[in-house]
């Protein structure tokens, strides 16, 4: 009997060890996870801020015509510089 008591409590041991280290893997890949999701929320922000600047840059070339044909229609005293998209300071 005293060998069944010896082989359950290191059975005991054991499982309790076993069950130490699964928990210690499951906390890990759970923090791991909540990294990953900031990391996909974060991808997904600049994701939405690259269309709504896509947005913004369709939406200017399309009033610069206008912006044109309106300064075209102002007398030669009142009309302003030709407006372009490109950055002229850095030629």
């Amino acid at each position: 009997m005293s060998s069944y008591v010896v082989t359950y409590a290191s059975d005991a041991v054991c499982y309790r060890q076993v069950d130490f280290a699964a928990q210690t893997v499951y906390n890990s890949l759970t923090e791991q996870q909540k990294k990953f999701a900031h990391c996909a929320e974060q991808i997904q922000k600049v994701g939405e801020i690259s269309s709504t600047l896509n947005r913004i840059h369709q939406t200017i070339e399309q009033t610069v015509p206008v912006m044109q044909r309106l300064n075209n229609v102002l007398p030669d005293s009142e009309r302003l510089e030709p407006f372009s998209l490109t950055d002229s300071s850095s030629s």
